[in-house]
């Protein structure tokens, strides 16, 4: 379809526009958006994204540099998550242990995943709750893996055919790839150790960027 200016903030009256891991949602801009993507970018005082190929495509089609930082939900830490999920959430109430799963791809609706997990209504601090006991979270979510990382979970990605670009540039950034499709023979716990050096790092460029973007 038609690309919707208001996704680029073509509208009202702003002194500064700033663009924070945003995401172009393929691994290409369509030739007939660029024109209208490069005219509204060059409103923006600063723009960041959430994938490296998102960058790439974007300085494809402007004269200028543009940041990857990490996605908005690891502006707060695994523990800020979790006191915000203990306030809003008594969705646990004993110590059964359990095995998350959670799809938001096509194949949620097949007939074998239906079969194989039930769903429950849950709000975000409930999810939260959900993922942060969880002995292990399979998930083929973006989001998903981003929350199982920030609390330092045990979990499998499965990868995601429609848009698998997303995950696979944070695993990589957390030298964590190993966790896309990983196989009962090899399974093994996530070595949180090296991982939350590389996340807290890439948190503080991310808030220093942020930060920036708006005292200037």
């Amino acid at each position: 379809g038609t690309l919707d200016p208001v996704f680029l903030l073509q509208f009202g009256i702003a002194d500064k526009r700033i663009s924070y891991a945003s995401s172009i949602g393929s691994t290409e801009i369509r030739e007939q958006d660029k024109a209208l993507m490069k005219k509204a970018l060059e409103e923006f005082s600063y723009i960041s994204v959430r994938e490296t190929f998102a960058k790439q495509q974007l300085e494809k089609i402007m004269n200028r540099n543009i940041n990857v930082v990490c996605d908005p939900t690891f502006l707060l830490t695994g523990e800020e998550w979790r006191l915000f999920a203990k306030q809003y959430s008594d969705y646990l109430e004993n110590d059964q242990k359990y095995i998350l799963t959670y799809f938001v791809s096509l194949e949620k609706y097949s007939e074998h995943c239906i079969n194989l997990v039930k769903t429950y209504c849950a709000s975000i601090a409930d999810m939260i709750r959900l993922i942060e006991h969880a002995e292990l979270i399979i998930t083929d979510s973006f989001h998903g893996v981003a929350l199982s990382v920030n609390l330092g979970k045990n979990f499998v990605a499965v990868e995601n055919r429609g848009n698998p670009y997303r995950t696979r540039n944070l695993l990589s950034r957390l030298n964590l790839l190993d966790r896309i499709d990983m196989d009962i023979e090899n399974y093994s716990k996530v070595d949180y150790s090296n991982v939350t050096v590389l996340l807290n790092d890439f948190r503080k460029e991310s808030v220093d960027w942020f930060c920036e973007a708006i005292e200037n």
